[in-house]
Parts: structure tokens; sequence; C-alpha cells
């Protein structure tokens, strides 16, 4: 019988030794799988970031293209406006008759 006993208590210490080692694997297991998950939402937290960077980035560039053709158009109309103006004062003076030399020539 203390023989029976024996066997009884190294089969129950093995037992409870195989439950221990599979506690602790479980629970590496769950640790590692809680840091994947952290370090998944840490990636996916900083790739939000970079993107939402990136688009602030782009539409400030835009913008800046924007505002850069409204500048090229607004130049280029006052040039026209210059040229038209400038043109229109020649075409005056040539109907005046001065032909350039504001009628001085005749009279020397």
């Amino acid at each position: 019988q203390q023989e029976q006993e024996r066997a009884a208590a190294a089969a129950k210490q093995k037992q409870e030794a195989a439950a221990a080692r599979a506690k602790a694997e479980q629970d590496l297991r769950e640790k590692e799988q809680a840091e994947r998950e952290r370090q998944e939402g840490e990636k996916a937290e900083r790739e939000r970031q970079e993107r939402q960077q990136r688009e602030r980035a782009a539409a400030l560039a835009q913008k800046e293209r924007e505002r850069a053709a409204a500048e090229r158009a607004e130049f280029e109309r006052l040039e026209q406006e210059r040229a038209d103006a400038a043109f229109a004062e020649q075409l005056q003076r040539e109907a005046q008759g001065g032909g350039g030399d504001g009628g001085k020539a005749k009279g020397k």
C-alpha cells in the first residue's frame, strides 16, 4: 500500500508539473499575443499619422499650386492691360497725326 501511495503521489506530482508547464506555456502565448497586438496597434497608429501628414502636405502643396496659378493669371492679366493701354495710347497718338515725332519735325 505504501508503494501504491508513493506511485499515486508521484503521478499526482507529475500531473501537477505538466499542468504548471501547460499553464506557463499558455501564459507565454497570451503574453506574446498581447505584445504582437500592441506592436500592430502602434504600427497602425504610426501609419495613420504618416498618412495624415502626407495628406496635409499634399493639400498644402495643392493650395500653393493654386495660389501660384492665380498669381500668374493676375500677372498676365495686368501685363495684357498694360499692353492694351500702350497700344491704345499709340493708336491715339497716330490718330492725332503725331506719327511718333509729335509734329515737331514740320516746324524745323
